[in-house]
């Protein structure tokens, strides 16, 4: 008798277990945002933008249940033509790859009209969608999370510690292999900077059926490894290879003629000729490391002493 009692108390207590193991299984599996949760795929918009760039195009669908604002001003911007002609200047391999602001950084100025168009937009989340590779995610300023405008990056990999901060309002649904070429472009030393201009040609809406059933009417590009050439260098270090160049060219001419006048001339001009070389030797070495020095305090220091060190040597040339 005692012995079937307890036997009848087993099983309900095992079945009592069973229904709450069940329970906690289905609440993982069901529950947006967790790990390991399949969670439902966002709806898709029924208009998708087409970046046509130097590396090929690439069709971005977006998720306007997600991110209805964000959807709603990206689809209106492009329309009126602020992405045409913008560029992709931050590059980091199985991170982002990141779009510059219209307003900063464009190959023609905005106009008006396109500029009154770009609103601040306040963060928009959701649990069902993650930072991972092929996911479109707003950029905003550091210290405030509503303050997205244009800028967006195309996640290369895993981000998840992005999730919750960054808005997510769609992804590379073909071309993603486009991102995957701009990875592999040089970059600046100690920085993220492309040494390539990672240009948008264009940008435009079309409709995603469009997209589905006329692909080769819409003629979209394949991917195609980009390599630098001198015209896709910055400006600025165009200009700083032309004075590097110079240099060295004045240094060569003083060194001969230097050498060619040695035996005719007085030993404090031959005194000028070496100090000319050495000062312009100097300031190609300053001119080289200095973009170095904010990341290396060493370097900065003897960038430092090199200088004081260049002007001793001319006051002392002066006082003899």
């Amino acid at each position: 008798m005692n012995r079937g009692r307890w036997s009848r108390r087993a099983l309900v207590a095992l079945g009592a277990w069973a229904c709450l193991l069940a329970g906690w299984a289905v609440g993982q599996v069901g529950t947006p945002g967790q790990p390991g949760t399949p969670a439902a795929r966002p709806q898709f918009a029924d208009e998708v933008i087409i970046l046509r760039t130097v590396a090929g195009d690439a069709v971005l669908a977006l998720y306007p249940e997600v991110a209805p604002k964000h959807v709603e001003q990206l689809l209106k911007l492009v329309k009126l033509g602020v992405y045409d002609y913008t560029r992709f200047t931050r590059v980091e391999p199985n991170f982002v790859i990141q779009l510059a602001e219209p307003d900063v950084v464009r190959g023609k100025p905005l106009t008006p009209e396109q500029r009154a168009a770009i609103k601040p937009l306040p963060l928009e989340v959701s649990p069902a969608v993650r930072h991972q590779r092929g996911t479109l995610t707003m950029a905003r300023q550091d210290n405030d999370k509503n303050s997205a405008r244009t800028s967006f990056s195309v996640v290369m990999g895993n981000a998840g510690h992005l999730d919750g901060n960054y808005t997510i309002f769609g992804e590379v649904a073909q071309g993603m292999e486009v991102f995957d070429r701009m990875a592999e472009v040089p970059r600046r030393p100690g920085t993220n900077e492309p040494l390539v201009l990672l240009e948008v040609y264009k940008a435009e809406v079309v409709s995603r059926k469009a997209v589905a059933g006329n692909v080769e009417k819409l003629k979209l590009r394949p991917a195609i490894s980009i390599a630098p050439t001198i015209t896709d260098l910055p400006r600025e270090l165009i200009e700083q290879i032309s004075v590097v160049v110079g240099g060295l060219l004045l240094i060569v001419a003083v060194g001969i003629a230097g050498f060619s006048l040695g035996q005719r001339l007085p030993v404090r001009y031959l005194q000028a000729f070496f100090l000319i070389i050495v000062l312009s030797a100097g300031f190609l070495i300053f001119l080289i490391l200095a973009p170095y020095g904010r990341y290396n305090s060493y370097l900065a220091l003897a960038l430092f002493l090199a200088v004081l060190a260049l002007l001793r040597l001319m006051s002392r040339f002066e006082s003899t």
